[in-house]
This record gives C-alpha cells, structure tokens and sequence, in this order.
C-alpha cells in the first residue's frame, strides 16, 4: 500500500507524532508513494485514515492559523486544545 492509502492493523512505516485523550494517535506516513511524509491519523478501531495535511509543516501551519482565531479552537478538560 501507498502512503496516504487507509489500512488497517499497525504499520512499522509510520512514526507517532501525538496523541489524543481516546487513544488515537496522529502520525507521519513514511510508506512509499506521492503523499510519503504525509500526516495520518491511526485509530485502533479503524486503522489509518487520511488527513488534509501533505506533512508537518502544513498540519504545523494549520495549527499556528487556528491559534490566531479564538473561535475555532478552545481550551477543553486538563487544558487540552480543542477544534472547533
């Protein structure tokens, strides 16, 4: 499978990079293919599913653009960002 292709089960090819309070986990996809790099999110009960980010740097970005405007984010339980 390429990278930025859902499966599902765990795959040595990506690299976690967080984590939210429900156990899924946001990662890179070092798989082969065009997206290589891209930002996926594993979730147990459904395996890897796409993302709108092509890497960090755009997922970074996106996030620097939501802090910017209170009204899409929130400060949640134990001081955790929320998207709005």
């Amino acid at each position: 499978m390429a990278a930025g292709e859902r499966m599902f089960g765990f795959c040595t090819a990506t690299v976690p990079i967080g984590r939210d309070g429900g156990g899924d986990v946001l990662v890179v996809d070092l798989r082969d293919g065009e997206r290589r790099g891209c930002v996926m999110e594993w979730l147990a009960e459904e395996g890897y599913v796409a993302t709108d980010w092509a890497g960090t740097g755009a997922m970074l970005a996106d996030v620097a653009d939501r802090l910017e405007d209170p009204a899409q984010t929130a400060i949640g339980e134990y001081g955790m960002l929320e998207w709005a």
